[in-house]
């Protein structure tokens, strides 16, 4: 594994791969029934955190940062209480309110929008829809993300920009970790982080840099694919062009809505990717690219 893949070293416990799928089921979600446990070595640890909230049943997202936000400064888990037959419930908008939280088995509903140090661990989402701009070394990992069956779905968005309202302001989006997760179902044309004409599982703009995503699935890919790298939110190329992101070890897969690539990369970047734009796709996956220039960023990752 090269320096890129290293970045999740900024995440002390992102290392072992949970094996199986979280899914969704009406009545609530069996610990373990669907999904297989995580590795018992990796899981979170309650005496890695300075504060523990374990939680039962269906909670809303204003209670849990109500009850983040009563706490002392400090690390905080969040989590399905022991002895719970089922996961725990978070509906709603949470917008993490403080650094260093992490969300571990978990089933959470709603859009989220992360912080600095934020963890999405073990969790089933369904819809669900993450924004992670302007924010460093937070990650996701050993989760099932859906967009779900209704008109709500849209991207996971990773830098500058949200509905467009960034543009001209630099805030840069580093050291953030996607591994070991299923996105699902990311199809509609309902985008909540660019223009409403495409849609795409992951929205990666200016600002985002050193990023990993590893060993994901992507089922169900948008009208223009399954990622897309763009400049929105950035006017120099030097400073905030995405770059530096390492793809590897991730499968793509059908159902795909009018879509005949798995990694877009928009036009502006072209005349940048051996510069300013250089990331890195590893050639191992099997995946569908456009050709041209767009070759060189089809390498492994150093």
């Amino acid at each position: 594994m090269g320096r890129l893949a290293r970045i999740a070293s900024v995440v002390a416990l992102l290392n072992a791969c949970a094996e199986g799928e979280i899914g969704s089921t009406a009545g609530g979600t069996p610990r373990s029934a669907e999904r297989g446990a995580p590795d018992p070595v990796r899981a979170p640890s309650d005496g890695d955190y300075d504060h523990v909230i374990e939680l039962a049943g269906a909670n809303t997202a204003t209670s849990v940062i109500g009850m983040i936000n009563a706490l002392p400064a400090g690390s905080v888990l969040v989590r399905t209480a022991d002895g719970e037959g089922t996961l725990a419930t978070i509906n709603n908008n949470l917008i993490v309110p403080r650094a260093n939280a992490v969300f571990y088995d978990l089933h959470l509903t709603g859009s989220w929008t992360l912080h600095d140090g934020t963890g999405i661990w073990a969790v089933n989402g369904d819809p669900f829809r993450f924004k992670g701009q302007n924010k460093n070394n937070w990650f996701i990992r050993d989760s099932y993300l859906s967009g779900g069956a209704g008109s709500t779905r849209a991207e996971g968005c990773v830098g500058n920009v949200y509905h467009q309202n960034s543009v001209g302001g630099l805030g840069l989006t580093t050291g953030w970790v996607l591994e070991n997760n299923t996105f699902a179902n990311y199809m509609d044309r309902e985008s909540k982080c660019s223009e409403p004409d495409h849609s795409e599982t992951l929205f990666i703009s200016g600002g985002a840099q050193d990023g990993l995503i590893r060993n994901n699935r992507f089922v169900g890919g948008g009208s223009t694919g399954f990622m897309l790298l763009n400049e929105l939110g950035c006017s120099d190329p030097a400073a905030c062009y995405p770059r530096n992101i390492c793809m590897e070890e991730n499968t793509f897969e059908a159902p795909r809505e009018n879509c005949c690539y798995d990694i877009q990369v928009h036009p502006k970047l072209e005349p940048y990717l051996t510069t300013h734009a250089k990331s890195y796709i590893d050639p191992a996956q099997d995946l569908e690219m456009p050709g041209g220039s767009y070759g060189v960023l089809r390498a492994a990752c150093p």
